[in-house]
């Protein structure tokens, strides 16, 4: 009896041991619960949520999901400024002028007239640039021979102007038109072809859109069969729009 129990316990541990090879554990006998809480955490993590199974369902993601993070140095990058800007001062295209003017008008040799008068001024600008078209006109009143003398000019030209920042610009211009002046002489017409080219400084006042100009100028004309060359002192305020 002893021998066939004893035969009967070696085939079951043999049967025993072929199926464990068979099917290996997954686990270990002898492994802390700590240590198979961790597999186990490894286990899930590396598991995929779900699979794309269709290359149009990936397509369909949004583009911004998978582009690369922004560079935070050119998030910082400064803006780079407007046309029609220069530093901190800007160009208006349109210049209106109102100021007082001065004018010795040299009648003849040895007669000088004192013309005290206004002076008003158009200029544009085209793009902001530096180099616009003009309109002037300037009126003066005075004493000629115990009678009241006024001179008058009606001009257009060129103005080339440079801004020297800070508000502060510098300008150039040439007209040609017409002038009249009275009293009337035997000697020839009230009306005369008449130029003027000189040049002036605007500084910016406290708000961007006014100025204040002071400009000199020659004045030609030619009456009384002779030519005039007459000093023009202005001053006064720019508008810009």
């Amino acid at each position: 009896m002893k021998p066939a129990a004893l035969l009967f316990a070696m085939v079951f541990l043999i049967a025993a041991g072929v199926n464990a090879q068979a099917e290996p554990q997954t686990f270990s006998l002898f492994a802390s619960p700590t240590q198979q809480t961790l597999a186990n955490d490894t286990q899930a993590e590396s598991a995929p949520l779900f699979a794309v199974e269709s290359p149009a369902i990936a397509s369909a993601a949004p583009a911004a999901f998978f582009a690369p993070s922004a560079d935070p140095l050119a998030l910082s990058a400064p803006v780079p400024e407007e046309n029609g800007v220069v530093g901190v001062y800007q160009n208006y295209n349109f210049q209106l002028y109102v100021g007082y003017t001065f004018l010795r008008f040299y009648k003849f040799p040895g007669k000088e007239v004192t013309l005290n008068g206004l002076d008003i001024d158009m200029t544009y600008y085209p793009g902001g640039g530096v180099i616009g078209a003009e309109g002037n006109l300037t009126v003066g009143f005075g004493t000629d021979m115990d009678e009241t003398a006024k001179f008058a000019t009606g001009m257009g030209g060129a103005r080339f102007r440079h801004p020297l920042g800070r508000g502060v610009e510098i300008w150039g211009h040439g007209l040609l038109g017409v002038s009249h002046y009275l009293p009337q002489t035997a000697f020839g017409g009230q009306t005369a072809l008449g130029y003027q080219l000189g040049g002036g400084v605007d500084i910016r006042a406290h708000h961007a859109r006014f100025a204040y100009r002071f400009e000199a100028d020659m004045v030609g004309t030619r009456f009384f069969s002779t030519y005039q060359y007459s000093p023009k002192f202005t001053a006064g305020v720019v508008f810009k729009f």
